[in-house]
């Protein structure tokens, strides 16, 4: 349970940076990432649970993390750009 806990974790750590962009910076552009989120999640969470015969299981978990990864860094560098750029712009 523990390595499926990591996974929601980072999953909902992607969904509460979509929601901050969404509401904070663009709302177009938080559908677009949280769209994007859910086109690779769902897919790999359903073969995670229902097709992890094998040792198959832990190529999606590899993947999944790997994945949430990725798209964390990515939001987190669009933050960072959009907050600067909403900092030089005041002034």
């Amino acid at each position: 349970m523990e390595d499926t806990l990591l996974l929601y974790l980072s999953s909902l750590v992607c969904l509460i940076e979509s929601v901050v962009i969404t509401t904070s910076f663009s709302m177009s552009k938080g559908i677009k990432l949280l769209g994007i989120f859910l086109l690779y999640s769902i897919p790999l969470y359903y073969l995670l649970f229902t097709r992890s015969y094998g040792g198959t299981g832990l190529v999606w978990w590899f993947y999944l993390l790997c994945f949430n990864s990725l798209y964390i860094l990515l939001l987190l560098f669009y933050l960072t750009y959009c907050i600067f750029k909403k900092i030089k712009s005041k002034k």
